[in-house]
């Protein structure tokens, strides 16, 4: 999920539902569709099935979708490790932060 439009490689504006998150509070999800990153070396990388949520200030992955693509998930030591198990990398190693 994401609240960042810019992001988007292709979206579907007429996918719309209802999000709770965590907290409890809700948010609406105005489309969904792909977006496309870079690892740090440089090979591009696509998340698909992405929701554009309204009001959402972070970024949040969901960890099951990762996993379905074939991708491992670990937090260790305050950090997220994404880890491409076809080719044996890691391809995103990120800082957790608002840990609460």
């Amino acid at each position: 999920m994401t609240g960042n439009q810019d992001i988007f490689e292709k979206l579907d504006p007429n996918v719309s539902s209802q999000i709770i998150l965590s907290d409890g509070s809700q948010r609406s999800a105005k489309g969904k569709g792909t977006i496309g990153f870079h690892t740090k070396e440089g090979n591009k990388k696509l998340i698909t099935d992405v929701l554009s949520v309204l009001n959402l200030w972070h970024n949040l992955l969901c960890v099951g979708q990762l996993i379905q693509e074939d991708y491992s998930v670990y937090f260790d030591d305050g950090r997220c490790k994404i880890f491409d198990k076809k080719k044996n990398v890691v391809i995103a190693n990120v800082e957790m932060r608002n840990k609460t």
